[in-house]
């Protein structure tokens, strides 16, 4: 290959350096704006992150085409979201019924008894329903549920690459900090403020929601997972600021930081660290005023346990007066705010009232599931449906619980053994990494912030014990980046990342890093911006498909026929739009068959209103006209070729959307119960 000239070569690396700087600031981008739509929880607000996902692998794909090359930098953690990745991708390969019954003879039993071996026949030669992703001939009992999961899965794996190979390095993990600490702040500040100023149940003070909501996220539960990690990485940014203050984390040389860390009152001369401890301080008391036991005890937790390992290892915890400080602070505002709901809160830990949580019967319930699918579980995103199945504890099963609040249950459900075992390989395979780049950068001020980022981690882990906080988007996406951090300055060489380096179009090859030249920087950007697109074309579709069930919601009201086949063709368009949506074709197939019964009950209205006139009319004729003896046959006439019309308009594409259902989810038992309520209708 023929050598490039130095300002070739110059302008090749200042596009690299200025991609990898875009990229950077489109990872800090999606951890600002996430929280703050609600979580990232509704289809939208998926559908961004998603878009902005593609948007990081265009710029690491421009990256690589600037760069010549290939690179790629070796990970176990990265292997294992892959091996997690191919295991859910394994749950729904198709599996003769032998084989199926061998690995799952449970699944393979349910299938047997909840689906047909005949498709039936639809009336008016309407054909058979066949679904896009039927089960009974996977692993998952719910395939389309377990394909939703993998696509969520797959953006959090595309996340952590491209972090880890892009946009992770000291300074870009302090970066990270300060935009933590700052948003993390403003969420403590407006969840304090609309906790006093808004409505219970309500959402900047507009938007209603069912449960007990906490700052913009709909779930009080989640708020703190989210603030824990921006409390981590915010104190290890306090810690930093020690560092460069003339002491070091280890607390060797520690002269310089004496002067304002023994005596609080001198941070008046230290701003940076001031506000910094003011920001914490905030942070933790919004964390309490949640009324999250489980965010509070993960927080008290992961500080207990660092604070207990580094007296294990150091002989002494670190200097205490700036935690005092923060501390102090935080009872402060929640003395000001108001301690007793809190202690309350708190007091049903230990005064019996936690034994009554309905996490318990939940738990117990998935423990009996466990069973039946020991190995290879259930099907990734099929909790409901094993709810369903297995609850002792709901009066209404056309509801259950979504995710099992405890995310450890839930992989063994889901995923058997296999997955819960690769789940905690790779948490194990993090604090690997962690801990080497503790070791690699002690004394240094980079130290701090790995510290505060291994706690933040620390919080995840042990709240997702009693919590379903990584399923909420704007969670995964700053638990995905700070592991990619955590990971990149772990591995060989991960002292040597600086935004010089990772810009260079030549970097320098080490251990675990994999060059390759030819057309395969070509191939990998192929591949990335296929990649991306996936994501943004399946975001689209749950995006508009749930703008479209919320349009059809918004008819309810509308008692005209107009609004009502509006609505039904609305519904129609969503099912349309994700054909592998159980609960799309539930509602469609619930909208046409109560257009059904109520088109019908006036038909027959009609016809007995008609048969009411020919009554007086044959009793007492008109002078001068004879009876009408032929009426009744004509007005029968009338009424049957209406009622064929509604039945192959209405209860047709009801019983197909219902056998729809039933063949995507045969767990969920309304579609069962729909289809034997219409069964005269249908053939086989």
């Amino acid at each position: 290959m023929r050598p490039q000239s130095p300002r070739v070569s110059g302008v090749r690396a200042s596009a690299a350096s200025f991609f990898r700087g875009c990229g950077e600031a489109v990872v800090l981008t999606l951890v600002c704006v996430s929280p703050w739509a609600l979580g990232g929880v509704e289809p939208g607000a998926v559908f961004c992150l998603f878009v902005g996902v593609a948007v990081l692998l265009a710029l690491w794909a421009a990256r690589m085409l600037c760069d010549g090359a290939l690179t790629w930098e070796h990970s176990p953690v990265g292997l294992g979201l892959v091996g997690l990745f191919l295991f859910g991708v394994l749950q729904l390969v198709p599996l003769p019924p032998q084989i199926l019954g061998w690995v799952s003879p449970t699944t393979a039993s349910l299938a047997d008894q909840l689906l047909p071996k005949i498709p039936e026949q639809l009336p008016f030669d309407g054909g058979t329903a066949v679904a896009p992703l039927p089960a009974g001939a996977t692993i998952s009992l719910h395939p389309a549920a377990t394909r939703a999961a993998l696509v969520r899965l797959l953006a959090v794996s595309l996340l952590f690459a491209a972090v880890r190979n892009n946009a992770a390095s000291p300074a870009a993990l302090r970066r990270l900090a300060v935009v933590a600490i700052v948003n993390g702040f403003s969420l403590a500040l407006f969840a304090i403020v609309q906790f006093f100023a808004a409505p219970p149940n309500t959402v900047y003070w507009t938007y209603p929601v069912l449960n007990n909501n906490f700052g913009p996220f709909i779930n009080h539960d989640h708020f703190p997972f989210f603030l824990n990690l921006c409390v981590g990485l915010g104190g290890g940014l306090l810690l930093a600021l020690r560092h460069s203050r003339g002491g070091d984390a280890g607390g060797q040389g520690d002269k310089g930081v004496r002067a304002w860390l023994a005596r609080p009152l001198e941070l008046l001369n230290t701003p940076a660290a001031l506000w910094a401890c003011l920001a914490l301080a905030l942070m933790a008391s919004s964390v309490a005023l949640s009324m999250s036991r489980g965010g509070i005890l993960s927080l008290v937790g992961a500080l207990v346990a660092f604070l207990a390992v580094r007296l294990v290892r150091a002989g002494r915890v670190f200097r205490p007066e700036a935690g005092l400080l923060i501390g102090a602070a935080a009872f402060g505002l929640l003395v000001w705010f108001g301690l007793d709901p809190v202690k309350a809160r708190l007091g049903t830990m230990w005064q019996g009232a936690a034994l009554e949580d309905p996490r318990w019967p939940l738990w117990w319930d998935a423990l009996h599931a466990v069973k039946d699918f020991p190995f290879f579980g259930t099907g990734y995103g099929t909790f409901l449906d094993v709810d369903l199945m297995y609850s002792t504890h709901l009066e209404d099963l056309s509801e259950g619980w979504e995710n099992a609040h405890n995310d450890y249950l839930e992989a063994l459900v889901e995923g058997g053994a296999v997955r819960l075992l690769l789940s905690l390989l790779v948490i194990a395979l993090v604090y690997r990494q962690g801990l080497r780049a503790l070791r690699r950068f002690k004394g240094r001020s980079a130290y701090g912030l790995v510290l505060g980022t291994l706690f933040a981690f620390t919080t995840v882990v042990l709240h997702s014990f009693v919590d379903f906080g990584l399923h909420v988007q704007a969670i995964a996406v700053l638990t995905t980046v700070v592991a990619a951090h955590l990971c990149a300055l772990g591995a060989p060489g991960g002292e040597f990342r600086t935004a010089a380096a990772l810009g260079s179009a030549r970097p320098s090859t080490g251990t675990g890093v994999f060059r390759f030249g030819g057309l395969a920087p070509l191939a990998g950007a192929v591949i990335l911006l296929a990649l991306g697109g996936i994501l943004c074309v399946q975001g689209w579709r749950w995006a508009r498909a749930y703008s479209l069930e919320v349009a059809a919601r918004d008819q309810v009201g509308q008692t005209d026929a107009d609004g009502d086949d509006h609505r039904l063709a609305l519904l129609e368009a969503a099912a349309q739009t994700t054909p592998e949506q159980a609960r799309l074709h539930l509602l469609a197939g619930q909208a046409y068959w109560d257009a059904y019964e109520a088109r019908l009950a006036l038909v027959e209205q009609e016809d007995r209103a008609r048969a009411a006139v020919q009554t007086i009319l044959a009793a007492a004729p008109l002078p001068g006209r004879p009876p009408l003896p032929g009426l009744p046959v004509g007005v029968s006439s009338v009424a049957a070729a209406a009622k064929s019309r509604l039945a192959r308009g209405y209860l047709t594409p009801a019983l197909r959307h219902y056998l729809l259902a039933r063949d995507l989810d045969p767990l969920t038992p309304k579609p069962h119960v729909r289809i034997a309520a219409g069964l005269e209708w249908l053939g086989h």
